[in-house]
């Protein structure tokens, strides 16, 4: 059983997509995932590419490109500390953020089935300054080895980043 961790960030405007990545390595993070870039551009967010850190001006041309026609796009930077992993998705045209630890993620000691929210937020939030953020919230669910949500016969409504059982909200 493991918890599977998100952190949204909302913007009152876009955000371009280098700028994400500037900010971001500002911060500690690089644009890399091991030995490549790893991107997807796809509507459903599911083909990702590896391809080698020198196509690293093409990548992110192409994710501006895709985030410029208001789809979403994703991609993953490594933190210099830990080699911690986490997948970004950048959706409504750059307004919000979605990140997603995915790698060496970081335990909450004490509660290792969890991510540690605060050294996420610690390494995340500073990447927003100067952006206009507005809102961001977290959230962990304990799932199965088989990735089902861990109270599988509640219906759980997402609400602002919430899960509530499904009658509470």
């Amino acid at each position: 059983m493991s918890a599977d961790a998100e952190f949204t960030f909302c913007m009152s405007q876009e955000t371009s997509i280098p700028d994400f990545i500037v900010a971001a390595e500002a911060s500690g993070w690089r644009l890399e995932d091991g030995e490549n870039l790893a991107y997807v551009t796809d509507v459903d967010l599911f083909n990702w590419f590896a391809v080698a850190k020198d196509a690293r001006e093409e990548v992110v041309s192409e994710l501006e490109s895709v985030r410029v026609r208001g789809q979403a796009c994703g991609f993953i930077m490594t933190h210099r500390e830990g080699d911690a992993g986490c997948i970004f998705i950048a959706a409504d045209s750059g307004k919000s953020l979605l990140v997603a630890p995915n790698k060496n993620i970081v335990p909450r000691e004490g509660l290792e089935r969890f991510a540690d929210s605060e050294w996420y937020l610690g390494k995340l939030l500073p990447m927003f300054t100067g952006f206009p953020l507005v809102a961001y919230s977290h959230s962990q669910e304990l799932t199965l080895s088989s990735r089902r949500p861990l109270c599988e016969n509640t219906d759980l409504d997402d609400v602002q980043g919430f899960r509530l059982p499904k009658g509470t909200g």
